[in-house]
């Protein structure tokens, strides 16, 4: 971003998915749910928009991995698992106060910056609570390694769906 001096990362919708009214709402309804957190352990979106027909999201830019390349096949100490884990906690007690589930917690989806921080990312699959209820159309979205029951069958969530995905990850560097 030159007119501020920094570094931002973008996520761009695909022009073949710009075209679907569904997708295109579900991916501006991420940038607002995002904009709407301030925590950091939640990555940070700038601005949302549309050019020529493709939209994006300017967001903070975290050097670092993700947990899964950070961590895939090597054993973490206890302890720092705690400090990452209590960090992933506090972020999502922040999304969970202010209505958000991100429905796609997983390691692929946390990044350990440069000092050693966990920031939670990629909000694609956030939906408030107020969006949840029986009579929407069931549609199963996710890693399905980290679903939850509910999740997984349709069922309405809640907080709790984030927090099981949390404990699989949680389990694994383990």
């Amino acid at each position: 971003q030159r007119s501020l001096d920094r570094t931002v990362a973008l996520k761009i919708l695909p022009m073949e998915l710009s075209k679907d009214a569904a997708f295109c709402a579900g991916f501006e309804a991420e940038a607002k749910a995002m904009a709407r957190l301030n925590h950091p352990n939640l990555i940070g979106v700038y601005d949302f928009g549309e050019i020529d027909g493709m939209l994006y999201i300017i967001m903070e830019y975290v050097p670092g991995k993700s947990l899964f390349h950070s961590a895939h096949g090597i054993a973490i100490d206890s302890s720092e698992v705690i400090r990452l884990v209590t960090g992933i906690c506090n972020g999502l007690a922040h999304a969970h106060e202010n209505g958000i589930l991100h429905r796609d917690i997983k390691p692929s989806n946390l990044i350990i910056d440069t000092r050693g921080q966990v920031t939670l990312t990629d909000f694609g699959l956030v939906r408030g609570n107020q969006d949840l209820s029986y009579t929407q159309p069931v549609i199963v979205v996710g890693s399905p390694h980290y679903l939850s029951p509910e999740q997984a069958s349709g069922k309405p969530l809640d907080h709790r769906s984030d927090i099981y995905a949390l404990g699989i990850v949680f389990f694994e560097i383990l």
